[in-house]
């Protein structure tokens, strides 16, 4: 895994929406940097993790101070659009979404199928390759 650790060094981390998602963004920081603080934000009361480190906006007003994060990671259910983001963005705020993350992590072993259709062939295709390299 390359080492993203710089992205979150001395920078106030807010993870935006807490579905599947959310959660999943969640425990891929966790993995990796057990300690940093996460700040998390979401409209639905939730269940947070039992975390020191965590600290929550729940409720109706968790749209609000965005700008007072370096980074945000983005859920896709909250539109880009909303004029919160497009507000903390012209301030120099960095909103990013899980996929960046993991594609910055691990860009050098990823593989995209894309496709409305005729994607299990060339899946499997690759699959058999990697796996007759040794992958």
């Amino acid at each position: 895994m390359k080492d993203i650790l710089g992205k979150f060094r001395g920078k106030k981390i807010l993870i935006l929406g807490f579905g599947r998602e959310g959660l999943s963004t969640y425990k891929f920081i966790r993995k990796y940097y057990p300690k940093i603080r996460i700040y998390i934000a979401d409209k639905k009361h939730i269940n947070l993790p039992q975390d020191k480190n965590v600290i929550s906006y729940i409720g109706e007003s968790y749209l609000n101070n965005l700008s007072d994060f370096d980074l945000i990671i983005k859920t896709p259910g909250i539109p880009s659009e909303t004029p919160q983001i497009k507000d903390c963005i012209k301030k120099g705020v960095q909103v990013t979404s899980q996929t960046q993350l993991f594609l910055e992590s691990f860009r050098d072993r990823t593989v995209g199928i894309t496709g409305t259709k005729g994607k299990s062939t060339p899946t499997s295709l690759i699959y058999h390759i990697l796996e007759g390299a040794g992958f």
